[in-house]
């Protein structure tokens, strides 16, 4: 098979030789500097900046000329699933392209395809002034958030308490919804042929809005009667969005009233989630998109296994770190930890300004909290 990688990440998220058999397959790259192809790669093309469009397209040409066509592309960032999704289109190779990707990078788009299911989501409207949001802000009786209808991970998000007036901002591609009081929940996994293969339902303690502004964000693996109503909330959510082969990550507000979809990623979920679920279930999500992607088997994952969960701290932009705590060996059930190290200067980059990171397992919910909440006071993170 003739494989195109699309590939901005350069940790263990792109170890494409550890999933792919590159003696079997002919690969190529487009791919950012600093990072290492296999070396059985048959063609690597290294671009300065992925974000623009027209320039991995003509680098996907120049890659599909030298392996003689290409049958599948693989682009796992949710940066790059729209671009990879253009290149399917115009190499005509099959997969989802970048009409069937809209609606999983456009938030207004998502919430009109769970809407139309007669499921709930926030009441939204895109917006291009000021003037729009504080109109929308009369109609609703919350908070309301402006968010870019294609941001990741909160980043450029803004809530607007009830009555306060609308902060000056860019109004380009963004969107208002009205704020849902709730606990937040990500349920992550693997879609195969239309059927959940492997499913986890999870909770975070804290939000990721909060975390970009200095606050720990966790996050724990969850099960009982409300987790299995997310899992079928999120089975509702998949089937309007159709989605019936591939990775997903979704978000749910387990409101008063019942879940109300948040957003979904047609991707691998973010931060520790897939180490986490590598350890403790077996399971390479990476791998089992790979797989899907080229029509084989999915895994199955670990019996009677437990409960994972992590904790994050977030760096400060600028600053430079001095000492952040190490807690192994203090906390029962944590047995992982990554630490920045002492003269780390944060960047205000997503993928390095993190602190530390601190992983837990259990055999039930309540133990991988406990070791959460336990270790809230004790993680410190010391500044110069």
């Amino acid at each position: 098979m003739r494989i195109l990688v699309v590939n901005r990440w350069t940790d263990a998220f792109a170890s494409y030789g550890r999933h792919i058999d590159h003696q079997l397959h002919h690969v190529a790259y487009v791919t950012v500097p600093g990072w290492e192809a296999p070396p059985d790669a048959r063609h690597v093309v290294v671009l300065p900046d992925l974000n623009k469009v027209d320039s991995v397209v003509q680098a996907a040409r120049r890659c599909a000329a030298e392996l003689g066509g290409v049958d599948r592309v693989l682009a796992f960032s949710e940066a790059d699933l729209l671009t990879g999704g253009l290149i399917r289109d115009v190499l005509g190779v099959p997969g989802l392209g970048r009409h069937d990707l809209q609606r999983f990078r456009d938030k207004p788009a998502m919430k009109a395809e769970i809407a139309a299911a007669g499921l709930a989501v926030p009441a939204f409207q895109i917006v291009g002034s000021a003037d729009e949001v504080a109109a929308f802000a009369t109609r609703t009786t919350a908070d309301v958030i402006v968010k870019p209808r294609a941001g990741m991970g909160s980043w450029g998000t803004q809530v607007i308490p009830k009555g306060q007036a609308v902060p000056v901002a860019e109004f380009d591609d963004v969107e208002v919804e009205e704020f849902v009081t709730g606990p937040i929940w990500h349920v992550d996994g693997v879609v195969r042929h239309g059927s959940l293969s492997f499913v986890k339902p999870s909770r975070y303690i804290g939000t990721c809005y909060d975390f970009h502004r200095g606050q720990p964000l966790a996050s724990l693996t969850e099960s009982g009667p409300e987790a299995e109503e997310m899992v079928r909330f999120t089975e509702l959510c998949l089937k309007a969005l159709d989605l019936t082969d591939g990775l997903f990550h979704l978000e749910i507000i387990a409101a008063p009233t019942g879940p109300v979809f948040l957003e979904v990623g047609a991707r691998v979920g973010g931060g520790p989630t897939p180490d986490l679920f590598l350890d403790e279930y077996g399971i390479d999500l990476v791998e089992e998109w790979i797989k899907i992607e080229l029509g084989l088997p999915v895994s199955l994952p670990r019996e009677h296994a437990g409960h994972v969960g992590y904790l994050e701290l977030p760096g400060t932009p600028g600053a430079e770190v001095a000492k952040v705590t190490s807690l192994l060996g203090k906390i029962p059930g944590l047995y992982f930890e990554r630490l920045s190290a002492p003269g780390h200067v944060f960047t205000g980059s997503p993928d390095v300004d993190i602190a530390a990171t601190y992983h837990f397992r259990g055999t039930s919910p309540a133990l991988v909290r406990q070791a959460i909440e336990a270790s809230l006071p004790l993680a410190r993170v010391s500044l110069r």
